[in-house]
């Protein structure tokens, strides 16, 4: 019965320091996210958007972006923002 004992404390000791290490690399990993908001910048840079107007994917960091109506668009270029402005009657 000992045995038995000893075994399931020290199952337990092992779980608690596993959950316990678990915690604390996710709470280090959230708080260096606070601290540094270019990791947060980082992890959408590289999502691809459709131009609407000619169809090329253009990472979102490098966009030309245009809001209308509360809507986001992304453009490949300039050109291609104000083709759109001009086909749903915006003028800037």
């Amino acid at each position: 019965m000992g045995i038995i004992r000893f075994l399931a404390i020290a199952g337990l000791i092992w779980f608690g320091w596993r959950t316990l290490n678990n915690w604390l690399k996710e709470r280090n990993s959230s708080l260096e996210k606070d601290r540094n908001p270019s990791l947060q910048a980082d992890e959408f840079s590289d999502i691809l958007e459709e131009d609407p107007v000619c169809g090329k994917l253009v990472p979102r960091s490098q966009a030309v972006r245009l809001e209308i109506y509360g809507r986001v668009f992304y453009f490949c270029s300039k050109e291609c923002c104000e083709t759109f402005r001009k086909e749903k009657g915006e003028e800037s």
